[in-house]
């Protein structure tokens, strides 16, 4: 009897806060996608593969360079970063 009160409680609780939850997670990780793609000028989807690797940040010409596997027409792309990209990263 008691468990059972705990999980009610417990789930009218979740149900409650969802929004306060899981909504500021997901509006951060969109506004990220949103403002770093028109930053840098790509699909979503290849900017959410973006790999340490593939960056290479120096002072004078910082450059993204995406490897033809992960890109639609298979081409090697030199992506370079604008200082307010670089920031971001």
């Amino acid at each position: 009897m008691g468990f059972r009160t705990i999980v009610i409680r417990e789930f009218g609780r979740i149900i409650r806060i969802w929004g306060q939850t899981l909504v500021p997670s997901a509006v951060t990780t969109i506004l990220y996608f949103v403002i770093f793609g028109n930053l840098v000028g790509q699909r979503i989807g290849e900017i959410a593969g973006m790999t340490k690797a593939e960056l290479s940040l120096s002072v004078d010409s910082p450059v993204w360079t995406q490897s033809g596997t992960r890109r639609k027409n298979r081409e090697l792309n030199r992506v370079p970063l604008t200082p307010a990209a670089v920031d971001l990263i």
